[in-house]
């Protein structure tokens, strides 16, 4: 087989701010199983994390030091790392996602090239002036390895010049990619709390059911909502 035609599924999993254990190893262990719950194709689940305790026996995992240039988002940085032992094409999805159907249609859409989520809000397009969610994109290590490198050299300036997250830095310095149809990977906030309200069904007081779009792939998490602490039983039954 050819092996630059791999695909391979990255995560990070690492510690969050003030060293509590946000993201642990339950939460690696629920993605995985819910890819593979949804029948999703792949050859190597790759796990880049500071833990390993409890993490699944059958993925592999890259150790990431606990040190300041990695802490919170800025980690994903080290995905673009072109020391990583990755041949292939990578899909990064974040631990905070939610796959609630196959997501193989992301391997085969516009080959080639990278893709990555456009943002769903336009508070964050227009006056924060970023383009990308960082949540999932698919790409090689080498459409991205010169924004790991540029990282490296100067993260702490980095890290004081975007002090909201690493979207508007690669954005920057991203000048190829291409964007997923915005159908197929939903914002939790913009979509099912605001657009989707007519479609929710109140079980009990806080408590809803809510109605998933058809084309709906994944469904990603951001401004502080997070899917384990989510009243909603659709999100909860994925």
């Amino acid at each position: 087989a050819d092996r630059t035609q791999m695909r391979n599924i990255i995560t990070v999993c690492k510690r969050g701010f003030k060293r509590t254990r946000m993201y642990t190893s339950a939460h690696v262990n629920i993605m995985k199983n819910m890819l593979d719950r949804n029948g999703c194709e792949y050859d190597n689940f790759i796990c880049i994390s500071d833990q390993t305790d409890g993490m699944p026996s059958d993925i592999e995992l890259i150790a990431i030091p606990d040190i300041p240039q990695h802490k919170g988002w800025w980690s994903k940085i080290e995905t673009f790392n072109p020391k990583l032992p990755v041949i292939g094409e990578c899909l990064y999805i974040d631990l905070d996602c939610v796959v609630v159907d196959n997501i193989d249609c992301l391997w085969e859409y516009e080959p080639g090239g990278p893709v990555k989520l456009i943002n769903v809000s336009d508070f964050y397009a227009e006056q924060l002036g970023y383009q990308f969610n960082s949540s999932v994109y698919r790409y090689r290590i080498s459409d991205f390895e010169h924004i790991w490198w540029d990282y490296r050299t100067k993260w702490e300036y980095i890290q004081r010049k975007y002090p909201w997250g690493d979207e508007k830095y690669t954005c920057e310095l991203d000048k190829k990619s291409k964007m997923f149809p915005k159908e197929w990977i939903i914002n939790y906030e913009h979509v099912i709390l605001q657009e989707g309200k007519h479609h929710m069904q109140s079980v009990k007081r806080d408590i809803e059911l809510s109605v998933l779009p058809e084309q709906a792939k994944i469904v990603v998490f951001a401004g502080g909502h997070k899917p384990w602490k989510c009243k909603d039983l659709t999100i909860q039954e994925h």
